[in-house]
């Protein structure tokens, strides 16, 4: 059965430009993988979207490539890669990597399928499935995860969540409530944390499984109001190559995951904090 294309998501081309543009996650990667793949390597490479890491193993010297794409964007993939001169080196495949399956097992394996919160896209599943159909000590870009948390302010959160109680002289308080169970992304500031960050999960993506739930405890280190809890990740890309999506650092098309807090809470400097997230998927995506 055909796959059928959506309409927004990851067969949006705005998506993969959003992701193309995205200077410090390509830098990352670009130098990952020249620092990781050998000449001569098959690569594999896992939700390849337009192809561009593929690209790049290839012309990191892999002597083959697949490109695995679930989605229709695997179309657009492969006139790239065509485009490109490179047909004779990446294929592209569509379908669901896990029934994936090859001619030669891979020496590289390498996959952005990262959320904003590192896991968004069952990464570590995926991962894990896909070990086990390479060579043996397979290189890995990434091959560490964590994941952080920490309290924070954010005032146009909170203003939107309240301009839900009266709209049009209508009481919309339901979908506010709705809305302020439903993680979002937003740019956080470091200057909005209102806590350390906290390290919830550090993963080895060659086989450790995500908890089921995470918790955290802080002491706030200033004043405020308390909004959302946000979260990040950082991943080792290769022995010289972190990337990481904290709000101390360059922001990225990810920015972070918000959970936010409704009704805001009033912080003092010194009190503890204690977090508890508890995921569960929700829908297909």
């Amino acid at each position: 059965m055909p796959v059928k294309p959506a309409f927004f998501g990851f067969d949006d081309i705005t998506t993969h430009a959003w992701m193309l543009l995205d200077h410090v996650r390509l830098d990352a990667y670009e130098r990952a993988i020249r620092e990781v793949v050998r000449p001569g390597d098959v690569v594999v490479d896992v939700g390849t979207g337009t192809g561009i890491l593929a690209l790049l193993a290839a012309r990191a010297g892999a002597r083959r490539v697949y490109a695995l794409e679930h989605g229709a964007v695997a179309e657009l993939a492969e006139r790239i890669v065509a485009h490109n001169g490179l047909s004779d080196v990446v294929q592209v495949i569509r379908g669901d990597a896990r029934d994936a399956t090859f001619e030669e097992p891979p020496d590289v394996l390498v996959s952005e399928t990262l959320g904003s919160f590192g896991l968004d896209e069952d990464i570590s599943a995926l991962l894990r499935v896909l070990v086990r159909r390479c060579r043996p000590h397979v290189r890995m870009i990434p091959e560490r995860l964590r994941l952080f948390v920490a309290p924070a302010e954010q005032p146009r959160l909170a203003d939107e969540l309240r301009s839900f109680d009266s709209i049009g002289g209508v009481d919309l308080s339901i979908v506010r409530r709705r809305v302020a169970q439903r993680p979002t992304r937003h740019s956080i500031e470091a200057a909005q944390l209102l806590a350390t960050p906290v390290c919830v999960a550090d993963l080895d993506l060659r086989h450790d499984a995500p908890p089921r739930d995470f918790s955290a405890s802080f002491r706030a280190t200033r004043a405020g109001r308390l909004d959302l809890l946000a979260g990040w990740f950082e991943a080792d890309l290769s022995p010289s190559v972190r990337l990481s999506t904290s709000p101390t650092e360059p922001d990225t098309h990810w920015h972070q995951l918000c959970f936010p807090l409704d009704p805001r809470l009033d912080v003092a400097e010194g009190d503890a904090l204690e977090a508890d997230i508890d995921p569960r998927v929700t829908g297909p995506g």
